[in-house]
Order: structure tokens, then C-alpha cells, then sequence
């Protein structure tokens, strides 16, 4: 069977339009069959540089030891993404950047210049593979690949390679591209793109007990790159739930929700969905998502509003106010217990309003964080609203909302944040929002 990504045969860009172009393996001059334009090619190596050999042990424990790294894409392209899909109105810019950096990488680029090539090939790729343009996709981490020096970035190429082939169904394609890299490489993101491209081959096979093997055979016994962190712990749980181990299929997918952002999660999630076919964890994937949405709605329900200390406050007042007011009227004190009980009363009224619209708040945010519709969101502003509750102030986020049908639109968000929040939902941090099905304006940040 031959597909758009045969590794017999080498798919490069054309330099003048960008459309893919099949050459032999030895290169040589061709014509674009697009835009007529004549190009040279060379034959070139595809193989990844081997690490040199280190104990399984000790290359372990220096793989946990190293940087799990960032899911966000290069600053210079960062406006270009959101997450680490690619914004459907820059796809123009990000064709003509990849165009200008992948010839600065051929030119000898450095490292940052490899990494950034590298992002920008990976999602344009999937884009143009979920277009249904899997030759495209192909020419472009193949052309990326011929200009990159670095072990690291060209493994993740071939990685990359070996998915496409998979998503396409070509297994021989995706062993022939995995066969390039390294098994063994001391680099967390390139043994992380090995790992996810065996275990994806052996998913496809049904071969569970080998998934286990690559990926690790509890949670957390593999460290993964933070990037794929949420596929392979989907791919591991897929694996025990086939074998029958729901329960440790549950555990894997708990630990990786727990351990993880809401941003992290929402990949794992596309990815389940974009592989629903597979039926991959159908079963362990519900029940964990349930265990982490009731974590969610504690935590929205607490931070929403101040309804528990306005209920308390409210009791307090009514209490003061009538135990004042008959004691001062036991010794005669008739009108200043009367003024008592009135401003008891009046406490416990406004008390009780904040109590009351705090709880809608409250029960609003929980209702979100259960059954709203989560989507990428960049925070654009935030500022206090002078509210307090126990030390902690209220914050209105502006933030705009990426979903991934339909345009952008800009919401707010308002809850309690604490030190921590503060830290984390700065102006251009990305966050999930869960936003109301009814009313898409309707949406809170989804802080567990």
C-alpha cells in the first residue's frame, strides 16, 4: 500500500509555492507540477544521531531529572497559536515564517531557529493532515527534516512522520520512520517521541502488553515531555482498560488530571476525541473525568462567591442582635434593646442579600465547571473589583475565548483569587474556560 507518507520515496516543498513535490531518493533537478518552477534537490540522510550508550537505569534517572518543558510555542509565533493548534486566520503568516525560518535553518541556523521550525512544521502539518491533505503535511516535516541538524528536533520530526503514517494507516510507513531514531536517547523530548511512536504502531496493532512495555507498566513510572505527557497517559490507560485493568486505567488518567493544568487536560481530551473511532479508553476516560469534575465544582463553588461567610455573618447578626436587645431589655433598657434587635436585624438583611447573590454566583460557576463547554482561552486583563472575602480579593478577567468552532469573541470571568491564581492568570497566559452551552458568552476559568 503506498500513501502519502511512503518511505520509499521523498516529498519535498517547492521553494517558489510550497506545494509538495515526490522526488526519487537520490534527488536531483525537477520541475513544480503547480507553478512550473525548476529545483535542485539532494539526496540526504534521514537517521537520527545514536546517544552514545548509557545503563537503562542511569538514563532513567536522568530523564526524570530534566526540564519537562513548556506546551507553549516559541514567543516570535506565539500570537499564531492557540495552545498548540494553529489559529485558522494565521495560516498565511505561519506558511511564510515557516517558509523564511526552515531556509535560515538550511543556511545553518542555531538551536532556537531548529525549535522553532520544528513547532511551526508539527502544526501545520496536523492541520493540513485534518484538511485531509496528508501529502502536504508530509512535505512539510519531510522538508523540515532535510534542514534540521539538531538529534533532538530531527527525532520529533521523525516522530511526527511515524503518527502521520498511523493516522493514515500505513504501519510499514511508521515502523520505516521510527526505525530512524533513537531508542535510547539521553534527551527527554526525543525518548518521549520515541516512546509515543512505538506505543501508536502498537496501539494499531492491538499489541497492549508491548504499550505497557514502552510506556511503563504504573502511573508515573516513565517521565514523559510535558507536550505528549496527556497522550501517552491516554495510550497507557487504553492499554490496561484493553487488558482488561479498568481500575489501574482509572488511576493512570486520575494521576495525569491531577498532576496536571486544565490546558494539559484539554489536549488529552482533543486527542480522545480525534481517535473516538479507536474507542480508545471508552470506558476509563468517563470515570475519570468524573472524579476531576467533582474536584472542579468544589473548587468553582469556593471561589465564585462568599456565600458560607455571608450565611455565617448573617446568623451572627440576627443572633447579636436579639440576644443584645433582651438582655438590655431585662434591665428596662427597652428602647436601646428595640435599637439592638433593629440593627441585628438590618445586618442580617444585607448579610443575607450578599449571601443570596453569592450563592447564584456560586451555584453558577459549579454549574459551568459540570456541564459547560470547555475552549483555549488567552487573558487579556485583569483587575480588581475591591471585594474581599477573608483576605482574599475578587478579580474580573477579561479574556479571549478560542473555540474551536466559530470565531474568537472576548468574556469575562470573575472568582476569588488567592496568591496562587494571581500567579498563574496573568494578561497572555493561556487558560481553558468552560463556557454556558445557552449562552456562549457565559464563561468561567476553569481554576483545578
Amino acid at each position: 500500500m503506498k500513501t502519502a507518507f511512503t518511505f520509499e520515496i521523498r516529498v519535498v516543498t517547492c521553494n517558489s509555492c510550497g506545494a509538495p513535490i515526490a522526488v526519487g531518493e537520490a534527488g536531483g533537478r525537477l520541475d513544480c507540477g503547480h507553478c512550473g518552477g525548476a529545483q535542485q534537490t539532494e539526496a540526504g540522510s534521514r537517521a537520527v544521531t545514536r546517544s552514545p550508550p548509557v545503563p537503562e537505569p542511569e538514563r532513567l534517572e536522568g530523564l526524570r531529572r530534566a526540564d519537562r518543558g513548556s506546551v507553549r510555542p516559541p514567543k516570535a509565533v506565539e500570537d499564531m497559536f492557540a495552545g498548540l493548534e494553529l489559529l485558522p486566520w494565521k495560516m498565511g503568516a505561519a506558511l511564510a515564517t515557516w517558509k523564511t525560518t526552515r531556509a535560515a535553518a538550511s543556511a545553518g541556523g542555531d538551536y532556537q531557529t531548529e525549535r522553532l521550525l520544528h513547532r511551526l512544521s508539527v502544526a501545520l502539518a496536523d492541520h493540513f493532515t485534518t484538511e485531509g491533505d496528508a501529502l502536504r503535511a508530509r512535505s512539510l516535516l519531510e522538508a523540515a527534516l532535510d534542514a534540521t541538524r539538531e538529534a533532538v528536533f530531527r527525532q520529533m520530526l521523525c516522530g511526527a512522520l511515524c503518527r502521520c503514517a498511523c493516522a493514515v494507516g500505513d504501519l510499514r510507513a511508521a515502523e520505516s520512520w521510527l526505525a530512524l531514531c533513537d531508542p535510547a536517547s539521553g534527551e527527554l523530548m526525543a525518548d518521549t517521541a520515541y516512546r509515543l511512536g512505538r506505543a501508536t504502531i502498537d496501539t494499531a496493532y492491538k499489541r497492549y502488553d508491548a504499550v505497557l512495555g514502552v510506556l511503563g507498566n504504573a502511573p508515573g513510572s516513565v517521565p514523559f515531555y510535558n507536550e505528549y505527557e496527556g497522550v501517552c497517559a491516554a495510550l497507557q490507560a487504553n492499554a490496561f482498560e484493553k487488558l482488561g485493568r479498568v481500575d489501574l486505567a482509572v488511576s493512570v488518567l486520575d494521576a495525569f488530571n491531577q498532576n496536571s493544568s486544565a490546558f494539559d487536560r484539554l489536549l488529552c481530551a482533543q486527542y480522545l476525541s480525534q481517535n473516538a473511532a479507536s474507542q480508545l479508553c471508552a470506558q476509563s476516560a468517563p470515570q475519570a473525568d468524573a472524579l476531576q469534575r467533582a474536584r472542579g465544582i468544589r473548587v468553582a463553588g469556593k471561589t465564585a462567591g462568599a456565600a458560607g461567610f455571608a450565611l455565617v455573618s448573617t446568623i451572627v447578626s440576627f443572633g447579636l442582635g436579639l440576644g443584645v436587645g433582651a438582655i438590655l431589655a431585662l434591665f428596662g433598657l427597652f428602647g436601646a434593646g428595640h435599637f439592638s434587635v433593629g440593627l441585628g436585624g438590618l445586618l442580617g438583611c444585607v448579610f443575607g442579600t450578599i449571601g443570596v447573590v453569592d450563592y447564584r454566583k456560586s451555584a453558577h460557576a459549579r454549574r459551568l465547571r459540570s456541564s459547560g463547554v470547555p475552549a483555549a482561552a488567552r487573558i487579556v486583563h485583569a483587575r480588581g473589583t475591591g471585594l474581599h472575602t477573608m483576605g482574599v480579593p475578587q478579580l474580573l478577567y477579561r479574556v479571549l475565548v478560542l473555540p474551536r468552532e466559530g470565531a474568537p469573541f472576548l468574556a469575562h470571568s470573575m472568582f476569588h483569587a488567592d496568591a496562587s491564581d494571581r500567579a498563574r492568570f496573568t494578561p497572555g497566559a493561556l487558560v481553558v474556560v468552560r463556557m454556558d452551552p445557552e449562552r456562549r458568552g457565559s464563561v468561567q476559568i476553569e481554576l483545578d
